[in-house]
């Protein structure tokens, strides 16, 4: 995977613990840098076409469950979707709302399927951790992650071991 202004190669690489970080290598000096990851397990990463965002599936939710017949911890659903803003500059995925009576309305993330601004737009890989969103979408299991221009398409696990397509849509904020 690279980044939309071709300056980077994006990858995945597992720690001696077992755990995935994802890394990135300047491809003009070659130099890796780690990305996201650490402690925990961070893996599919992809692009919106637009080079706004880096999406990602991250196991950072501890669904704890007890076992009904022995004292055992079981984690289910500990993945999650997240997206990182490649701009340091730019304003928060999901911005605070305010729940002042008259408050100033947020106006959503506009997108297009047209975005002659993407040669021009600023990626910026150094800490990258700091702009990380959550989605607000259910922990689940989830793979196959595709940026879209109006958000991210993405395969979620179901209770019958099959996948289902889903669709998170950046301007409404929520699955189509």
């Amino acid at each position: 995977q690279f980044t939309p202004d071709s300056k980077h190669a994006i990858y995945v690489k597992p720690t001696a613990s077992g755990l995935s970080e994802i890394w990135s290598r300047t491809l003009n000096r070659g130099v890796p840098q780690r990305l996201i990851g650490g402690q925990f397990d961070a893996y599919s990463p992809s692009f919106d076409p637009s080079g706004r965002y880096l999406y990602f599936v991250s196991n950072r939710d501890h669904n704890l469950k007890f076992s009904s017949y022995e004292f055992n911890y079981l984690y289910v659903d500990a993945g999650r979707l997240f997206a990182a803003r490649l701009d340091p500059t730019a304003p928060a995925l999901f911005a605070a709302k305010s729940d002042e009576f008259g408050a100033a309305k947020v106006a959503p993330i506009q997108s297009s399927s047209t975005d002659p601004g993407q040669s021009s737009r600023k990626i910026d890989l150094t800490d990258l951790e700091r702009r990380i969103e959550a989605l607000p979408i259910a922990s689940g299991s989830f793979s196959g992650l595709a940026g879209a221009h109006t958000g991210l398409v993405f395969l979620q696990g179901q209770a019958d071991g099959s996948n289902a397509l889903k669709r998170f849509n950046l301007e409404t904020q929520k699955l189509d």
